[in-house]
């Protein structure tokens, strides 16, 4: 998953799936 890692990157890295603001992109781009 390393194309998903820097698409998912820009965009949950401001917001989680849950609705939390983090820099959390490893474990959010995995849905």
């Amino acid at each position: 998953p390393k194309k998903y890692g820097k698409k998912f990157t820009v965009q949950f890295r401001v917001y989680d799936r849950a609705g939390n603001s983090k820099l959390t992109t490893k474990r959010t781009y995995r849905r």
